[in-house]
């Protein structure tokens, strides 16, 4: 064995050891669409809507429906189409337009096992905490 090339061999053996680790440690890219079809019943942190009723039809990458805000006349309680859906995996992104005119964005992720819809809203400057579950039938 040549002695001299020792720290060379040593440096490729934790190189190669280091990326054989990197290569299983990664985690899968999760692919798996969530499907939120059906009814969901809401409320926020720090907002003044009281509840929200949210209707979903999610076939695929589309997403379409109607949301319905309790509590706020600056948004109204009328029932109000989603617009501007976007889906990715298990992430919801959607707009509502309210009495007003202005925007509420809306950004949900889908627990796994389809028990729940979690994220944030944002209207009129300020964004909060937003949590769906399923409605009763």
């Amino acid at each position: 064995m040549n002695w001299n090339r020792l720290p060379q061999i040593a440096l490729l053996t934790v190189g190669l050891t280091g990326y054989a680790f990197a290569q299983s440690s990664t985690p899968p890219t999760d692919t798996t669409s969530i499907n939120a079809t059906g009814k969901w019943k809401g409320e926020c942190d720090r907002c003044a809507a009281t509840g929200f009723t949210l209707v979903l039809s999610h076939v695929g990458t589309a997403l379409t429906g109607t949301i319905k805000t309790e509590g706020t006349p600056t948004f109204g309680d009328s029932v109000k189409p989603i617009l501007n859906t976007k889906v990715s995996g298990n992430k919801l992104e959607f707009q509502a337009r309210g009495d007003a005119g202005d925007i509420f964005n809306v950004e949900l992720t889908a627990a796994r096992d389809g028990k729940g819809l979690n994220g944030t809203g944002c209207y009129r400057g300020g964004c909060f905490g937003l949590r769906f579950s399923p409605a009763s039938p």
